[in-house]
């Protein structure tokens, strides 16, 4: 790739970002490779890490991702979305919940990351209240 068609491409996401800090929208897919790379696959020295995963062995229920998204927004303090992600921070504190489908399930991961482990419980304990209140509140039959 010829290097100035890369800067051109680098200075285009900078600008889809900016336009999307201000209305809100669905990422172009290089900005959510630029945002899960923000959330590296291997933990980082003296960072931990909990995951909570909710699975549902059918169908996933309709707008539970969308509704839960909502939800969160209590939670956190910064937060970048995507239409089968939230990249969210609290404190020092990042939070990573996705959407996930595969042979047949549907998944909904939380991984959250610090160097607290109490504030890590804090988040995953008040995520987890909030997934299973709106599983009763919107699908009471699970």
């Amino acid at each position: 790739m010829n290097l100035n068609v890369f800067s051109d491409i680098l200075s285009k996401q900078n600008t889809i970002l900016q336009a999307s800090l201000i209305t809100p929208k669905y990422y172009k897919i290089a900005i959510i490779v630029m945002l899960y790379s923000s959330f590296c696959p291997q933990v980082p020295p003296n960072i931990i890490e909990l995951r909570y995963q909710l699975q549902f062995l059918k169908k996933g229920l309709p707008n539970f991702f969308e509704k839960m998204s909502a939800r969160l927004q209590s939670i956190v303090t910064q937060r970048e979305d995507w239409k089968d992600g939230i990249l969210a921070t609290r404190n020092k504190t990042k939070l990573l919940l996705t959407r996930k489908k595969s042979h047949g399930l549907s998944c909904i991961t939380l991984s959250v990351r610090g160097a607290e482990l109490q504030e890590l419980w804090f988040l995953v304990l008040n995520i987890r209240g909030e997934m299973l209140a709106l599983l009763k509140v919107c699908w009471p039959v699970y």
